[in-house]
Formats: C-alpha cells, sequence, structure tokens
C-alpha cells in the first residue's frame, strides 16, 4: 500500500529528480533520516507519479528503527516475503 499524496511539498525538486534517476537504475531505493524531514512526503511524492505517470509498479515499506544488525536481516525477511 502507498503512502497518502503529500498536499504539500515545497523546495523538494532536486531530492525528487535525484530520486527519479536512482529509481531508473535500482529497483530498491532506502532513504533515511531524522524524523520530521519530510522523508515520507518526499517518497509518497515520487512514488505516485512513477505508478501514474510513468506506469512503473511500485511498492513502499515503512522500515522500523534498527537497533541491531540482525534485526535488519529479519527485516529484510519480511520485506521480500511480501513480494511472493
Amino acid at each position: 500500500m502507498l503512502p497518502a499524496f503529500p498536499k504539500i511539498l515545497v523546495g523538494r525538486e532536486h531530492e525528487k529528480k535525484v530520486l527519479f534517476e536512482a529509481c531508473k537504475f535500482h529497483q530498491v531505493i532506502y532513504v533515511s533520516g531524522n524524523a520530521g524531514i519530510g522523508k515520507t512526503a518526499l517518497i509518497s511524492s515520487v512514488i505516485h507519479d512513477l505508478a501514474s505517470k510513468q506506469n512503473i509498479p511500485t511498492f513502499y515499506y515503512n522500515i522500523p528503527v534498527i537497533h541491531d544488525v540482525q534485526e535488519f536481516g529479519e527485516i529484510g525477511l519480511q520485506l521480500f516475503a511480501s513480494f511472493s
């Protein structure tokens, strides 16, 4: 399920362009950063554009905070299991 399309996205044109370019070459994109800086809004805008305008299948998975490297492997297994 895709996150809601952002109502307002100001000043993120460069970041959107970078994500669009990355999507041309990579099947999985990982975006991280501090809480509240607009990661989800940015990603939502990009994946809605990809899904609707360019007819590219998209998938969104919000990875929780990882405290241990082993947790990352477990989350990866859950993520890839959801594709099958």
